[in-house]
């Protein structure tokens, strides 16, 4: 069953998750909010992304492209769809997830 949650103080901000996976929590929101990006930061990497909680924040202080990689097909296909269709989709497609283990793309 999908669930859709606001995330904390960000505006028109919504998280798309699945109950039966790994649920994002509070941790996932501070990292975001406490990570300095600088102005001329142009690719962002999101390692064991989940449901992306962290790109679509970063995505509100950045303009950088943000690359994430998920192990978990659905996950993979829920943070790119609604990321997509969110803040990350606007903007010349500035977000690609792929579903892999992380020893195979590195």
């Amino acid at each position: 069953m999908e669930q859709i949650h606001d995330l904390l103080e960000y505006e028109n901000l919504k998280i798309y998750q699945n109950n039966d996976w790994f649920s994002f929590s509070l941790d996932s929101v501070l990292l975001a909010y406490y990570a300095t990006v600088p102005i001329r930061t142009y690719r962002i990497l999101d390692l064991c992304t989940g449901n992306a909680p962290i790109p679509l924040i970063l995505s509100r202080r950045t303009k950088a492209h943000i690359d994430a990689v998920e192990i978990q097909k659905g996950c993979c296909d829920i943070s790119t769809e609604k990321c997509r269709n969110q803040s990350l989709g606007n903007a010349n497609n500035r977000y690609s997830a792929v579903c892999s283990r992380i020893s195979k793309v590195m």
